[in-house]
């Protein structure tokens, strides 16, 4: 019987769905605060992240489930036994994440910030300016769960959504798709860049100098997924420029965002706190335990999980 210790912050509703899918499992909830190294060594499978004080080291965990996307941390040396399976939360979040950052998008074309401030002086002052996204052309880098959820409503509002992935596999919801090869012919054309890619080598200051000079003056660059992709002192540089018009950013390459960056009194720069993803929401929470019972099932069977993390390529 498979040992399983369950540590997200699931509503009771989802627990109680685990608990019934997984019944022939010896299933064990505790909360982060009440975590010990020794639930740690008896467990086969762990779903959650555990905090990084524990000793995750054990060729006798069979299974780490994590409740995030990202799995950067956990593919430093030594943290987990090679035999370890590895899955991440991919799935989960994409609706979550794309709602977010199309209020932060909605906010920066309409003016809802100025619109704001001049209600709380009870001030009647219409700008009559803006943008939108119908008839615009924006490049979505990276296209798996986020960057799909991100194609589905853009093409709904009348954008021209071009796609960046590894290969030129057809997307549904994209009229081109693009590799990194022709990230430089596209980005002069594009009004809208929104990053959703993984923390990897390869991903690492995708946008630096060089990409943000060909960007159009207007360009808005949105991020979501990791800071890394985007060269913090290249975009800095970009916006007093004034060669891109905006920056609309959830994820920074230093967290907490320093409390004396530039960004934070930029004019032209939206910041949220990496909040766009957050656990708490219900899309999040349901997807994520249908993915944690089809995987569980998946082990106990012995059969290939979902969403299991390449070491070698980083996700």
């Amino acid at each position: 019987m498979l040992k399983v210790l369950l540590i997200p912050a699931l509503d009771d509703s989802n627990i109680e769905l685990i608990k019934k899918s997984c019944s022939d499992m010896n299933l064990l909830k505790v909360n982060k605060e009440d975590l010990t190294q020794e639930m740690i060594d008896e467990a086969d499978v762990i779903v959650g992240n555990p905090p990084r004080q524990f000793n995750l080291n054990r060729p006798t965990l069979k299974a780490l489930l994590l409740n995030s996307a990202g799995n950067d941390q956990f593919l430093l040396p030594n943290i987990l036994n090679r035999q370890t399976l590895l899955t991440n939360a991919s799935g989960s979040y994409g609706h979550a994440i794309c709602e977010h950052m199309m209020g932060m998008i909605l906010s920066f074309n309409k003016n809802l910030r100025f619109y704001y401030d001049r209600q709380k002086e009870a001030r009647w002052t219409p700008l009559f300016t803006g943008r939108e996204i119908y008839g615009s052309n924006v490049l979505l880098l990276g296209v798996g769960d986020i960057g799909t959820e991100f194609a589905k409503v853009l093409k709904v509002l009348g954008a021209n959504v071009t796609g960046l992935r590894n290969s030129y596999k057809e997307h549904p919801n994209c009229d081109e798709i693009i590799t990194s090869k022709e990230l430089h012919d596209v980005l002069p054309k594009m009004d809208y860049i929104i990053i959703s890619l993984p923390a990897t080598n390869a991903t690492f200051h995708m946008l630096s100098h060089d990409e943000f000079s060909l960007m159009k003056e207007d360009a808005v660059v949105c991020n979501v997924g990791r800071g890394s992709v985007i060269d913090t002192y290249a975009l800095l540089e970009a916006l007093d420029n004034k060669s891109i018009g905006g920056a609309l950013l959830d994820v920074f390459e230093e967290e907490p965002l320093p409390a004396d960056s530039p960004l934070w009194k930029n004019p032209r720069v939206m910041i949220t706190p990496h909040c766009s993803g957050g656990y708490h929401w219900k899309s999040v929470q349901d997807y994520y335990t249908q993915l944690v019972i089809r995987n569980l099932n998946h082990l106990k069977n012995q059969e290939p999980l979902e969403n299991l993390v390449n070491r070698a390529k980083g996700y």
